[in-house]
């Protein structure tokens, strides 16, 4: 019985450990990028020094990322196209969760772009979203998006129309928050 409760106190505490690493190594990765930021993001900083968030009716701010096989994408990229974009990370279980059901948006909808991005390197993302079936465009090591997510957490998912015009945004995932981007997706294709 000593044992049992010995290992599950290990287990656990493991698990902790791996948890608490994980979310050390974001916060020092967020860290180190602060400034990389503030100078790749300027689009992204309003003049109060806060950082953008997208909203229904804002002008997507321009962009230009990388995708995991070394594509650059960019706001020209999208010009003229309804885009999705799914910001997420590793360490967010709605977001790993989410990933297999936003796919088949894909199936649904193929006339759309639709793009993950995180801060995650190609190897770890392709790693991530390979065993999930997760068939999105993937942007990585994004610096220009990430600012976005602030204090409402993960996963953030915006819909763009073929204007450039912010349509939908929201924090979180539910399937009514899923009903709705679709809405807004189809609503944007009009």
């Amino acid at each position: 019985m000593k044992a049992i409760i010995l290992l599950t106190a290990l287990t656990l505490s493991i698990t902790t450990s791996a948890q608490d690493k994980e979310r050390d190594a974001i916060v020092q990765h967020y860290m180190s990028l602060s400034a990389q930021l503030k100078a790749s993001t300027q689009s992204t900083i309003k003049s109060d020094g806060s950082f953008y968030y997208p909203h229904a009716g804002d002008k997507f701010p321009t962009f230009s990322d990388k995708d995991i096989d070394g594509n650059t994408w960019n706001s020209d990229s999208i010009r003229g196209r309804v885009a999705v974009f799914n910001l997420w990370y590793s360490g967010c279980r709605p977001c790993l969760a989410e990933m297999p059901i936003l796919s088949e948006w894909k199936q649904q909808l193929p006339e759309v772009l639709y793009f993950s991005a995180t801060f995650h390197d190609a190897a770890t993302t392709k790693r991530i979203t390979d065993n999930r079936q997760f068939n999105w465009i993937h942007l990585v090591e994004d610096k220009t998006m990430m600012p976005w997510i602030g204090s409402l957490g993960f996963p953030l998912t915006i819909v763009v129309d073929k204007q450039g015009i912010v349509r939908y945004a929201v924090h979180g995932t539910s399937e009514q928050k899923r009903a709705e981007i679709l809405d807004a997706i189809k609503s944007a294709l009009k």
